[in-house]
């Protein structure tokens, strides 16, 4: 009947066809193995732990701090400790005692137009036992 809405055509044996294979295939995505990404953390938008780990922070207060087997790292901003743990066990094979995370501000700096901002950098700290060391020159 089409007094009130469209009539019924064959398409509509199709669409039904289509919304089971939809299901179908999202059960496989859940049964099968977690994504990489998945693996290291809950959020979509970080990396794998390469990514996480941007760069070691390579400063004169760092050299001093990495003679007590403590490393600095520019790390993911939206990533925790855990994750921070996860990605450097990975990355370097060892597994750290501890780890501190610190925000660094953006630096006020003046240009020809006026006042600009840097970008704000999140920091990581991991402590390593005494008897582990990391090469990374």
């Amino acid at each position: 009947m089409a007094i009130f809405g469209k009539k019924k055509t064959d398409a509509e044996p199709e669409k039904a066809q289509e919304k089971a294979v939809k299901t179908e295939k999202k059960e496989t995505k859940k049964s099968g193995e977690p994504s990489p990404v998945s693996l290291w953390t809950k959020r979509k938008h970080a990396s794998l732990p390469d990514d996480l780990l941007k760069k070691m922070r390579i400063t004169e207060k760092s050299a001093i701090l990495s003679s007590k087997k403590i490393y600095t790292f520019e790390i993911d901003p939206s990533c925790g400790k855990k994750e921070v743990a996860r990605a450097f066990q990975h990355v370097y094979g060892k597994t750290p005692v501890k780890i501190n995370i610190v925000n660094v501000r953006g630096k006020v700096k003046r240009t020809r137009t006026g006042l600009g901002r840097t970008k704000a950098k999140k920091k990581a700290m991991v402590y390593l036992k005494p008897t582990e060391r990391i090469d990374f020159v």
